[in-house]
């Protein structure tokens, strides 16, 4: 009886491995995938840039009263300020591709202005991307962008 109990749940667990979902496609070692995303939430009051440049993300405050209650990809970020210059997001992870190869996209999600690109990495930007969010309210609102990175056709 005890064998039988056995082989019974071996001949489950086989089939129930045999009609699970195929495992994810694995990247090769140290390749990166074709598109990355970074999600930035925040409660902004007028327009702030985001700038991306070598791994990093920080704010550059530009009208009326600076972003609070930040997070990037669901992560706290509270930085700390010198002018209108944020300290600098640095907590990819996986760290963030260069941004040599890539076009930028933006899409905001949430939120009652607009999110647009400002700069495309370029030679001449020194491959950094600029992202303005507008808050379009009379008083500052929560807003969601979706930062999308694909890898430029080569």
């Amino acid at each position: 009886m005890k064998r039988f109990l056995t082989l019974l749940m071996l001949a489950l667990a086989t089939a129930l491995v045999a009609h699970a979902d195929p495992a994810p496609e694995r990247l090769p070692f140290g390749a990166r995938p074709e598109t990355e995303e970074i999600v930035f939430k925040a409660t902004v009051d007028a327009t702030d840039d985001l700038v991306i440049y070598n791994g990093k993300l920080h704010i550059e405050h530009v009208a009326r009263n600076k972003p609070h209650t930040m997070t990037v990809n669901g992560e706290a970020w509270e930085p700390s300020w010198e002018g209108s210059t944020s300290s600098s997001y640095a907590r990819f992870k996986p760290k963030l591709r260069s941004l040599k190869d890539v076009v930028a996209k933006v899409e905001l999600i949430q939120g009652r202005g607009e999110a647009v690109i400002q700069e495309q990495p370029t030679k001449e930007n020194k491959y950094r991307l600029v992202v303005r969010i507008t808050d379009g309210g009379p008083a500052a609102a929560e807003a969601e962008v979706k930062i999308v990175l694909e890898a430029k056709e080569k």
